[in-house]
């Protein structure tokens, strides 16, 4: 998901790049494709939230991403 003041078009192809907030598995950003899904305004409406597909992605990108996942994520009780 992703947080913005515009909104995104469904249905749209996106190349991404994510610079991370530290460095994680030796990197310090990630480069990937998506697919654009749906958007709807934020809780807060001054933004926009929107949801999407990875669609190319590598291996190294994934475990990265778990891993920023695992050190920054929201954990269940």
């Amino acid at each position: 998901m992703m947080i913005s003041e515009e909104p995104v078009s469904s249905g749209k192809d996106f190349s991404f790049r994510m610079q991370l907030p530290d460095t994680i598995t030796g990197r310090e950003e990630i480069q990937f494709n998506a697919h654009s899904l749906w958007c709807k305004k934020d809780f807060n409406p001054d933004f926009y939230v929107s949801g999407y597909r990875i669609k190319e992605i590598s291996l190294q990108e994934v475990k990265t991403i778990t891993a920023l996942i695992n050190a920054y994520g929201f954990k269940s009780l």
